[in-house]
């Protein structure tokens, strides 16, 4: 149950980034500070387990791919 939680809790933080930057292009203050929080996010899923890291940082990818095909 407790990885459930986790990768519930990963989803809804993707979801929150998408929802505060939105579908538009990003200025650059705001490209930093989405890399930054991203890289915070990474490190505590670092904590969990390999899969668990794997799978944070393929769902961050992708949404960070979304804004550069933006940019």
């Amino acid at each position: 149950m407790d990885e459930l939680k986790t990768v519930y809790d990963m989803i809804t933080r993707i979801w929150r980034m998408y929802r505060k930057y939105g579908s538009r292009r990003l200025t650059d203050e705001e490209w930093n500070e989405f890399i930054s929080t991203g890289q915070q996010f990474h490190e505590e899923y670092k904590q969990c387990d390999k899969n668990t890291e794997l799978l944070f940082r393929d769902m961050f990818a992708a949404l960070q791919n979304y804004y550069e095909r933006l940019r």
